[in-house]
């Protein structure tokens, strides 16, 4: 996989260089897919599986224009976490664009609901994801706040989650094969069966909002408002994503406002100690400066 620069207003592009002409899919809600295991974008015969934490990275790093190269039908898996991604992004940095940015604004309350589950976005001046499960007295909260909590910290070292019985089911049909155990965790009993156990007491949770972090990127913008889920999975979200952008009246498209500059003793400081990338809070529509490649 090869990450190159786009122009402006291209959106996140994903190019299958293993198949004759050089076909492109664009990340939007038209062409998404999703299952219980991942997001796949598909446009006819042309697909590309696995695609939710490489957004998850690219969304929580104000790249909204990029062409992603890849030589197969999936987003390769690196250590199963989106951190990884992330990490590479930040190390080849990003090119400042001209376009302003735009956030996608929710303007009334979108819900849908099914028993014992619902998703639902209500308008708010901070964007933030937020996720329940189970039921009381057990009922866990996971929050994210984009732009402001810690991506890697809070969400990209987060692993996937999946029953043993459900992991031997998956790879008897010969999915998830390029996951180790090292890459997962495997709950037997209610309890991690990893022998180096949990990163995080919630780390289902965690990992499960990274993944709909990446499918919030593809609105074509940050999200301004809230995402709550309550036992709603991918299928669930991108129906009311769905749902959002049909409807005029309840979202709306605003320009993210211009940060404070940072005094120069700060940004001298930033700049001897980070990689080579603009700060998050990028006005300009960012692009990938430099590429990339990932087994």
């Amino acid at each position: 996989m090869t990450l190159h620069p786009a122009p402006e207003d291209c959106g996140i592009v994903f190019c299958r260089s293993d198949l004759p002409g050089l076909p492109q899919l664009r990340a939007d809600l038209d062409k998404a897919h999703a299952t219980a295991q991942a997001l796949s974008l598909r446009a006819g015969q042309l697909r590309v599986e696995g695609v939710e934490l490489l957004l998850a990275a690219l969304a929580s790093s104000g790249i909204d224009n990029v062409i992603v190269e890849l030589d197969g039908p999936e987003v390769p898996a690196l250590d199963g976490c989106a951190a990884s991604y992330a990490f590479l992004i930040a190390c080849a940095g990003r090119q400042r664009q001209e376009a302003r940015r735009r956030a996608v604004e929710i303007r009334r309350p979108v819900r849908l609901s099914a028993p014992g589950r619902y998703a639902l976005l209500r308008p708010g001046p901070q964007s933030r994801l937020r996720l329940r499960a189970g039921e009381n007295p057990a009922r866990r909260l996971c929050e994210f706040r984009p732009g402001e909590d810690d991506f890697t910290r809070e969400l990209g070292t987060a692993r996937p989650a999946f029953e043993a019985a459900e992991l031997y089911d998956l790879r008897r049909r010969g999915l998830l094969r390029g996951l180790d155990d090292r890459r997962l965790v495997t709950i037997q009993n209610g309890r991690a069966g990893n022998p180096e156990g949990l990163r995080f007491p919630d780390e289902d949770l965690r990992h499960q909002l990274c993944r709909t972090l990446g499918l919030a990127a593809l609105l074509g913008g940050p999200l301004q408002g809230s995402l709550v889920l309550r036992g709603a999975g991918l299928g669930m979200t991108l129906r009311l994503l769905r749902r959002l952008m049909a409807e005029d009246a309840s979202h709306g498209w605003a320009q993210i406002p211009e940060p404070e500059p940072a005094s120069t003793a700060v940004r001298d400081a930033d700049e001897r100690s980070a990689p080579a990338v603009d700060t998050a809070g990028e006005v300009a529509a960012s692009g990938a400066r430099k590429a990339w490649q990932g087994a």
